[in-house]
């Protein structure tokens, strides 16, 4: 293969990457630093994300392994999954900082299992 392909496929997989560390390593940091959120709390949205991760993972590989479409089965979902995808990572990062904790919370987990979903869906 060539060095150039390498490349190609290597910048393909960039911005998906680059979402998926910057919720990885400043999600937390936002939700605590950020808005405010209990440490506690925050920790609880995120492991309520990771779990519905963990449980929609293999639900979504089995949809795409049985999906038929004219745009073929993996290029499907990136096409009609990556809106739903950019709306999810913009939504996990506007949390009001002045709602009452509930809302943060609710708004936190919310967006995680949108933001897991529609991860699963494009990759």
């Amino acid at each position: 293969m060539h060095l150039s392909r390498k490349i190609g496929y290597g910048l393909g997989d960039l911005g998906i990457s680059i979402s998926y560390f910057a919720v990885g390593f400043f999600y937390m940091f936002y939700l605590t630093d950020i808005i405010g959120m209990e440490p506690y709390l925050a920790g609880i949205a995120i492991f309520i994300g990771k779990l519905w991760d963990g449980i929609n993972d293999p639900i979504i590989g089995i949809l795409n392994d049985q999906i038929k479409s004219r745009f073929g089965r993996k290029r499907s979902f990136i096409l009609f999954g990556s809106l739903p995808f950019a709306l999810a990572f913009i939504f996990l990062w506007l949390i009001p900082v002045d709602a009452p904790v509930w809302i943060q919370f609710s708004l936190a987990v919310i967006s995680l299992l949108t933001y897991a979903t529609a991860y699963s869906i494009v990759v």
